[in-house]
């Protein structure tokens, strides 16, 4: 009888698991690259041919993995760099063409700041509580967004799949109407 297409996966995702969590914990600074995959879709033109068109990239490692990083990027075909995710307001969003020296520098200038930043399981442990009141949902979910990570993937306790936004907003709305009843 022949193994499972996926067996050998059985063996190597726990050390995969083991060096994710090294690199997350390492206490220094990483840089980490992903192997990314081009999303093709096909498309018709004028005469009904199909066509292949490039949508963007999807990196091919744990489904999330980019979240757990202080910073993000993608580099494109023509050498701009997007930086997808960042921790530091001055970052985020920001497209550099041909990003080099003195963006590296950037990078090492806010990096050496020394600002402690609050982890992502910290920020999913305190949307989860119940002993978060109404007004601190409300902070936490400005801290959030403010990070750009309300679309960050997570599980409810009854382990529903949901993103921390949405999660936070409904133990907001939740709260608010315990308010109002409590108050009735």
């Amino acid at each position: 009888m022949a193994a499972p297409r996926n067996s050998g996966w059985n063996e190597v995702r726990p050390r995969q698991r083991r060096m994710t969590e090294a690199l997350l914990t390492y206490p220094g600074h990483i840089i980490a690259t992903l192997r990314c995959r081009t999303d093709v879709v096909l498309e018709a033109d004028e005469q009904g041919r199909q066509f292949p068109r490039r949508v963007g990239l999807k990196t091919e490692q744990r489904e999330g993995i980019e979240r757990d990083f202080s910073l993000t990027a993608s580099l494109l075909a023509d050498h701009t760099l997007i930086v997808t995710k960042a921790l530091s307001p001055d970052l985020a969003g920001r497209v550099i063409p041909l990003p080099g020296k003195s963006f590296g520098e950037e990078i090492a200038a806010w990096l050496n700041t020394g600002q402690e930043v609050e982890s992502i399981a910290s920020l999913m442990d305190r949307a989860v509580s119940e002993e978060t009141t109404f007004e601190q949902l409300r902070d936490l979910r400005a801290t959030v967004h403010a990070r750009r990570l309300d679309g960050a993937p997570m599980l409810t306790p009854t382990g529903t799949v949901t993103s921390l936004g949405d999660l936070i907003d409904a133990r907001g709305r939740a709260a608010l109407a315990a308010q109002h009843t409590e108050a009735a």
